[in-house]
């Protein structure tokens, strides 16, 4: 075959250029980020900060996202009525930045709140 084949992937079941794809990229970005705070200083673990806040409350952010998403959707349905779309160049900004700041804060919030219980707290599985 040629060596565009290669690019053309499926997710179910998983072709070994999805997986290397999927994986590799993880993978290289963990390797990236993994001295970040020491090689950069400061403004380092400033960067960084989000994606520690949002990966030790992984499970609490998805099921909270998910509900705001809803309830977006919900509110813009109400302001776009009818079958209209909002264009691309509308979604991030208008739509997927604030639901992620409000995902932020709360998982920053969370996260405190998870600090102070006990490691076997129920709390603790979010």
């Amino acid at each position: 075959g040629r060596v565009v084949d290669f690019l053309f992937t499926s997710k179910y079941p998983p072709s070994a250029a999805f997986l290397l794809g999927t994986m590799g990229g993880n993978y290289a970005l963990m390797a990236l980020l993994q001295d970040t705070p020491s090689r950069w200083g400061e403004r380092g673990a400033r960067v960084l900060e989000p994606l520690l806040v949002v990966g030790k409350t992984a499970l609490f952010f998805y099921v909270l996202h998910e509900i705001i998403v809803e309830h977006y959707k919900v509110v813009l349905d109400l302001l776009f009525p009818g079958d209209a779309s909002l264009p691309l160049w509308a979604v991030v900004p208008f739509c997927y930045i604030p639901v992620l700041a409000m995902s932020y804060y709360a998982c920053k919030r969370y996260g405190q709140f998870k600090d102070t219980t006990s490691p076997e707290s129920f709390w603790r599985l979010f």
